[in-house]
Parts: C-alpha cells; structure tokens; sequence
C-alpha cells in the first residue's frame, strides 16, 4: 500500500494541536460546542517557527481548517472501526482559502526564458502576450500535433 504523503504533517498536527486540547475528552463528547471552542483558541495563537519558537504571526484560518478536516477524519475512521464517537456537524467550520498564485519577477521571467529552447520561450511569450491560460496552451499544441499528424 502507498504510504500518505502528508502523514508526517497529520501525526505533527495530532500531536501539536488536537491532542493538548481533545485528550481530555471522551470521543462521545466532541461536539460542536467544544470545536468552536478550539478555533477560538487557535486562532488567537501565534505560530511556532522552527527552533525559534513562537513566530508575531497568528494562526490562520485555512490552517486550523485543516486540522478540523484531519479531526472529522478521525471520528469517521472510530466510528467505522466501532468505537462510541459523536458525529459533530462541521458545516461552515472547514473553511477553504485559496492560494493566490505568485507573479515571476521581470529577473526570473528572463533567467527561465534562457533555458527554455527556442520554441518554448516564444510560446511562453505568446501566452503571456496573448494571456493563454495553461490548459489553452496545451490544447493549442495538442491541435497543431493533430493537424501536423494528419497532414
């Protein structure tokens, strides 16, 4: 079986942050109540930063999602090996937060254009003059090699 990439994440997560606040309650009493009290408690955190400590920086809110996210996990998974879990409502508690993509640098746009071949940094060109998505440039390539083939 393919091991979870992210398990070495959760088991620091567990670790860290669910069990200091949950191991005092029985799997039956984790209600919605008490997750509520949890993101208020997390979310006035700061972050801890390598050997340094805690970070000025708080806790965001995708982060702590992601914790509910592996806390709903695991009552699924006792409730599925038998054990005697409460199925709390996570509804408008895990809340997804987009990453907004980041921009090349004018320097880093020039440094990949020198090492892409020739055709590629005028495609890449093309795109950016154009704004051509990904998905539009691969379906552009994939039509020309259509055409080119059946020529």
């Amino acid at each position: 079986m393919k091991r979870k990439r992210s398990l070495d994440d959760d088991v620091r997560m567990i670790r860290l942050h669910l069990e200091p606040f949950f191991s005092r309650c029985l799997l039956t009493a984790i209600e919605r109540e008490v997750i509520c009290r949890y993101i208020d408690r997390r979310t006035a955190q700061s972050l801890i930063r390598g050997k340094k400590g805690q970070s000025s920086k708080i806790v965001s809110r995708g982060t702590v999602s992601n914790e509910l996210s592996l806390l709903r996990h695991m009552l699924k998974v006792a409730r599925r090996e038998g054990y005697a879990a409460s199925n709390p409502s996570f509804e408008g508690m895990i809340i997804r937060t987009e990453k907004k993509p980041r921009a090349l640098t004018l320097d880093e746009q020039k440094s990949v254009l020198e090492i892409y071949p020739m055709w590629m940094a005028r495609l890449s060109e093309f795109a950016a003059e154009t704004c051509l998505s990904q998905g539009d440039l691969l379906r552009l390539i994939l039509i020309t090699r259509l055409i080119s083939n059946s020529a």
